[in-house]
């Protein structure tokens, strides 16, 4: 009657942690999940960000695509998460940097030297 006991004992403590160990899985792969589609969103909000301001250059600015040597959105605090502001660098000016911000569309906020 002992043995039958400590294997019905033993067979509880397996199912225990196997139920944990399953639980801890779904919890992590779930974070994990969050995480890369914040990653994603992020990246996809910096790629509209880029795109829009090329587009308000382009259209409403009349600058040419070839007077353009970069557009890169960066993070206005630091890290690597928003609010972005978009680095413009003309190619005629390359020590200039232009900063442009979307705000019901798109404006120039400041030029570094």
């Amino acid at each position: 009657m002992g043995s039958i006991s400590i294997r019905y004992e033993n067979n509880l403590l397996v199912k225990g942690l196997t139920v944990f160990f399953v639980i801890v899985g779904i919890a992590v792969v779930c974070l994990l999940g969050i995480v890369l589609y914040h990653i994603y969103s992020i990246n996809k909000e910096k790629e509209l960000l880029e795109t829009n301001t090329r587009t308000y250059l382009l259209q409403s600015r009349s600058y040419g695509n070839e007077e353009i040597q970069s557009i890169e959105a960066v993070s206005v605090t630091k890290g690597w998460v928003g609010p972005f502001e978009v680095r413009v660098i003309f190619k005629d000016e390359p020590n200039n940097i232009y900063y442009y911000e979307d705000d019901d569309g798109i404006f120039q906020k400041k030029k570094s030297y």
